[in-house]
């Protein structure tokens, strides 16, 4: 029986993920056996890098319900940026953003998500209030299996959900607990001077018109066989 949504708790942030590449069907957590088969992309699909909540089932059922059906969720390998813990909590916890750290590969994953959605996670992104930007990351690249998805597409934490710092050092997601970073969170402040080089998609366009050449390349190898 395959486990549903809600029974990935989405707290505390960042939530639990499985260990394995999945997709939503019908509210449930379906096992994917990719590589080798393809990958069932949803409508209209969209590929963006997430390293914090947007991995989680939980979080999925929490943002989309219903409308999470054919979201794909696939472990990745982000090479150039590191996680670090931002300034601000959101939903009473620090949340994630990136900084520059050109020799480092972080564990990620790469969600491919329908743009009907899109609306939805620029709302819950707080795209529109200015705590994260849709941006590409102009010298990180993503490892997805045998793929390289450079200038990823993804959701950037920056001013009050920009990396935190305290006394002149970030709190990367990796040095420090949860437990640790929130004791400090009356002291910290965002410094955006962290993030790393970045091209802001502009508001005006939606998540689904931000597909370039190098998210259709990804999204074409996906849908078919390896070794195809």
């Amino acid at each position: 029986m395959t486990p549903s949504l809600t029974s990935f708790e989405s707290r505390p942030y960042p939530g639990r993920v499985p260990p394995y590449p999945y997709t939503v069907r019908s509210g449930h957590v379906v096992r994917l056996a990719w590589p080798p088969e393809a990958v069932q992309l949803p409508d209209s699909p969209v590929s963006l890098l997430t390293y914090g909540s947007n991995a989680c089932p939980g979080r999925l059922a929490e943002k989309f319900g219903h409308e999470a059906d054919g979201i794909v969720v696939l472990p990745a390998d982000l090479h150039g940026t590191r996680r670090v813990f931002a300034c601000s909590p959101s939903r009473g916890a620090l949340p994630y953003t990136l900084r520059a750290d050109p020799p480092h590969r972080e564990a990620v994953h790469v969600v491919v998500v329908p743009g009907r959605v899109g609306h939805a996670l620029d709302t819950t992104e707080g795209r529109a209030t200015e705590h994260y930007d849709l941006a590409r990351l102009d010298d990180a690249v993503v490892h997805l299996g045998a793929h390289r998805w450079q200038r990823p597409l993804t959701y950037l934490g920056k001013g009050e959900r920009g990396p935190a710092e305290h006394h002149g050092r970030t709190l990367d997601v990796d040095g420090w607990s949860t437990e640790a970073a929130e004791s400090l969170m009356s002291e910290l402040r965002g410094d955006d001077t962290r993030l790393p080089p970045h091209t802001v998609v502009p508001l005006d366009v939606a998540l689904a018109d931000a597909v370039d050449a190098g998210d259709r390349a990804l999204l074409a190898a996906l849908a078919l066989p390896s070794g195809s």
